[in-house]
């Protein structure tokens, strides 16, 4: 496998970054892993937002940039149901010394009441990110002075990202042709949502059930 020279830069940048993150902050990460041109740690919950704070500001790194923001649903996760991932990126960009790429991952939030600390002081831009990760996750950002629904309607049920959300929502919205207007009701249940599964390995498993098959 061939290398350019600024493959070979950003490398030893990753590896020296992790060094430096490493040494910096053994109680806040959890793990370290290196994805060539990306670094990805594992960070405590309680720790996100003065790890966040540190990077922006520090000269050291200056990841001034809040490139991205996302959540996962794991039901059969090991350690926690939700994870939610910060990308970072820093204005030193290709330096000799410090990579230019960080993924932050918060993988303990609590199941029961899933929430996080907002980053919304340090990145304005993280307020809308966080308002649609409560819209479709239902993690509670405290801290964000907006805090609203941002994707689904008004008086909407549920988070509609979750694994556990029936896949055709709670209520169906119709044209009555008696009344001669949309009616929004609720669904019955009894039929169809004990198909919803689960299985990563192989999609087409259950294939063979009539929910699948277009044809009846």
């Amino acid at each position: 496998m061939k290398f350019s020279n600024s493959n070979l830069v950003i490398l030893f940048n990753n590896f020296y970054s992790i060094r430096v993150l490493s040494s910096l902050f053994p109680s806040q990460i959890l793990s370290i892993e290196l994805n060539f041109k990306n670094i990805i740690c594992n960070v405590k919950a309680s720790s996100i937002s003065f790890l966040i704070l540190v990077l922006k500001k520090s000269i050291i790194f200056k990841f001034t940039t809040l490139s991205d923001m996302w959540a996962v649903d794991f039901p059969h996760h090991r350690i926690g149901r939700f994870v939610v991932s910060y990308r970072l990126s820093s204005s030193f960009k290709f330096s000799f010394r410090y990579s230019n790429v960080l993924t932050l991952n918060v993988i303990d939030i609590k199941q029961s009441s899933p929430a996080l600390p907002s980053i919304s002081s340090i990145f304005k831009s993280s307020g809308w990110l966080e308002r649609e990760i409560w819209d479709m996750y239902g993690i509670y950002f405290y801290g964000n002075s907006d805090l609203r629904r941002i994707l689904t309607d008004y008086g909407f049920d549920g988070f509609p990202l979750r694994k556990d959300f029936p896949v055709t929502g709670y209520l169906a919205l119709r044209y009555d042709f008696e009344s001669k207007k949309t009616v929004l009701e609720p669904l019955d249940f009894s039929f169809g949502q004990e198909y919803r599964y689960f299985d990563f390995q192989n999609p087409w498993r259950y294939k063979h059930l009539s929910i699948y098959n277009i044809n009846e």
